[in-house]
């Protein structure tokens, strides 16, 4: 099972679900009050970071995102952390879901329950744990450990 969707399988979500589809252009950026509140992202093309700033204006990213790859709103960090936002590294399209819709026909689709853990809240990212890294091996040991977890095993394709 992969922890993305298939080409086939975001075309059957976004003809049966009808998504607002937010077009991006290179480096062009989205906040978290942008976004519904039960609001479930598919990154359908492009490349997505998920960033934040703090008090002093440094950016940091916190992870980025694949094409077919399904995460929360809740993935953009809450405002104590600072400002939190996506931000486009290529141009690309990202499909705005409503998470009740989604969860309810993942539960009655047997072929779609696979898919379930990608939208748990067990997929939350350590976004403070990393913020407070200093050491670039610090920051890389926890890409690396994160990307174990995504790609399932511990041969990790860049």
């Amino acid at each position: 099972m992969s922890a993305f969707l298939s080409v086939e399988e975001m075309r059957f979500l976004r003809r049966h679900f009808s998504p607002r589809v937010i077009e991006l252009g290179k480096n062009e950026i989205v906040y978290r009050q942008n976004l519904e509140e039960d609001a479930v992202l598919l990154l359908l093309d492009g490349l997505v970071y998920i960033c934040t700033e703090n008090e002093q204006f440094s950016r940091s990213i916190l992870r980025f995102c694949r094409p077919g790859e399904l995460f929360e709103r809740s993935a953009l960090l809450p405002a104590r952390y600072g400002v939190s936002y996506l931000l486009a590294k290529s141009s690309g399209r990202i499909a705005v879901f409503s998470k009740t819709q989604l969860l309810r026909f993942f539960l009655t689709s047997p072929q779609w329950q696979q898919h379930l853990e990608l939208l748990s809240g067990e997929k939350t990212y350590a976004y403070p744990f990393l913020l407070h890294q200093r050491s670039i091996r610090a920051r890389l040991m926890h890409f690396f450990r994160e990307e174990t977890a995504v790609q399932h095993g511990q041969t990790i394709r860049l």
